[in-house]
C-alpha cells in the first residue's frame, strides 16, 4: 500500500507543480504508461473475445444449429423470376422507346 500511496502523493505534487520541467515530465510519464495500459487491455479484450467467439462456433453441434436439415423450401419461385424477368423486358423496351423518341422539354433558361 506504501507503493500506491508515495505515487498518489508524488502525482498530486508533480499536477500542482506541472509549470516545473520536472514535474511535467512525471505528468508524461504517468499518461504514457496510462495508454499503453489502456491500449494493452483494449487488445487483451479483442482478442478474448475473438477466442471466444471462435470456440462458440467451433463447439457448436449439429443439433444446436439454426441449420435445418428438413425439406427445404425450394430455393427459387418461377413466378417471382418470371416477374422479375418481365420487369426488366419492360424496363428495357421503354430505354429503347425514350432513346428513339426524346421527350419534348423546354428550355428553363
Amino acid at each position: 500500500m506504501r507503493f500506491f500511496k508515495r505515487t498518489w502523493e508524488r502525482l498530486r505534487h508533480a499536477y500542482q507543480n506541472r509549470h516545473e520541467p520536472e514535474c511535467v515530465h512525471v505528468l508524461a510519464d504517468a499518461y504514457w504508461r496510462i495508454l499503453l495500459l489502456t491500449t494493452a487491455l483494449i487488445v487483451f479484450v479483442a482478442v478474448w473475445y475473438g477466442f471466444w467467439q471462435l470456440m462458440t462456433i467451433t463447439s457448436g453441434s449439429a443439433a444446436s444449429s439454426p441449420v435445418s436439415t428438413s425439406a427445404a423450401p425450394p430455393i427459387l419461385d418461377r413466378e417471382a423470376l418470371e416477374s422479375t424477368v418481365n420487369g426488366f423486358s419492360e424496363r428495357r423496351a421503354r430505354y429503347e422507346f425514350l432513346i428513339d423518341n426524346p421527350p419534348k422539354v423546354s428550355d428553363p433558361r
